[in-house]
């Protein structure tokens, strides 16, 4: 087992903090620039609430809706959204999991990052396929618990994988909540034989 110092736990907390921080300074950012800019708007719009929301708070969450949704129609249209998405896959620490993670939640069908089980000394683990060689060797993510956004990239050989019927968002809940609940979502679906 790997030794935790402060600096792995600083490292760590980096890695989780600064996605989450400029997810959250881009949004603030875009809410202060189309205040700004609408403010002229806002002021014509009556003095009242819906469900606690202001008339001119609750526009600018429906235009901010529309400007993400005309984006992200663009970004399809152009192909530069995929370029762009590539580029911060990689930047990113843990973009590309919950990219999946939420793609999924969504509906749509991807077929990487499948759950499933890796061998690893003595115990069997939470883990992600994400990509299957050419020779059959499996790459496998084998996130950390309970933070899933670092873990390590392990080339397996398919003996030491169970492939799991369960969703990526039941696996990173066993894995998130110290494996409670893992008894429910397994039952019949995996056996481990004891050779």
């Amino acid at each position: 087992m790997e030794k935790i110092t402060v600096k792995s736990l600083f490292v760590q907390g980096l890695y989780t903090i600064i996605p989450t921080l400029l997810f959250v300074f881009l949004l603030s950012t875009m809410s202060s620039f189309l205040k700004e800019t609408l403010q002229p708007i806002l002021q014509l719009l009556p003095q009242g609430s819906v469900l606690g929301f202001g008339y001119p708070g609750l526009a600018i969450v429906v235009l901010f809706t529309l400007i993400v949704i005309a984006a992200g129609y663009a970004s399809i249209r152009s192909g530069f959204g995929n370029h762009f998405v590539k580029k911060i896959e990689t930047l990113v620490p843990g973009y590309m999991l919950f990219k999946h993670l939420f793609s999924e939640k969504i509906g749509e069908q991807g077929n990487d990052l499948k759950p499933c089980l890796t061998l690893i000394d003595d115990g069997w683990l939470f883990s992600f396929i994400v990509e299957e060689m050419k020779d059959g060797m499996l790459v496998v993510f084998v996130p950390g618990a309970p933070s899933i956004s670092s873990g390590n990239v392990y080339i397996m050989d398919p003996s030491n994988v169970k492939r799991l019927d369960i969703t990526k968002r039941d696996a990173l809940k066993c894995i998130m909540q110290y494996g409670i609940g893992t008894k429910e979502r397994l039952e019949g679906k995996v056996s481990f034989d004891k050779t």
